[in-house]
């Protein structure tokens, strides 16, 4: 069953939206750093992250930036390695499909099961582009 048009335009919006925050956390080790862009863009969300909190680390403007920037790279790999599923909704009986995520952990009883949701979603999106206008605000401070 295909998910919904409404559903697959947040999915697509979240992730430009997490890609066009990459793409300035990218230009922004270039900057910083000899690092190339080519190389850079070779690097998964992960190491991109750590690599900006080495850098950004002891700037008490830029480290929560980092932090954040971590966080939002933690929700895109939520979004990443869900897995596409069939939501009952009970109060009117629909079928939705959305993905799911299954997030363990080292303990089974703290492992957390739940949906991407379309607000999820925008949330995720409206998460990312703001941290991208505060990253490039704080970085235009400079």
């Amino acid at each position: 069953m295909r998910p919904d048009n409404d559903y697959l335009v947040a999915l697509g919006w979240a992730n430009y939206a997490f890609l066009y925050l990459e793409w300035l956390v990218i230009y922004t080790l270039h900057d910083e750093t000899s690092r190339t862009v080519t190389s850079l863009s070779k690097r998964t969300p992960r190491t991109l992250s750590n690599l900006l909190a080495e850098r950004w680390g002891h700037d008490t403007d830029l480290s929560p930036l980092a932090e954040r920037y971590a966080e939002i790279v933690s929700r895109r790999e939520d979004m990443a390695h869900s897995h596409p599923a069939t939501q009952q909704i009970s109060e009117t009986g629909e079928s939705l499909q959305r993905l799911r995520r299954h997030k363990p952990h080292d303990r089974a009883t703290s492992s957390r099961v739940y949906w991407i949701t379309t607000e999820w979603l925008e949330r995720f999106a409206t998460d990312a582009l703001t941290l991208n206008r505060n990253i490039s605000s704080a970085l235009g401070r400079r």
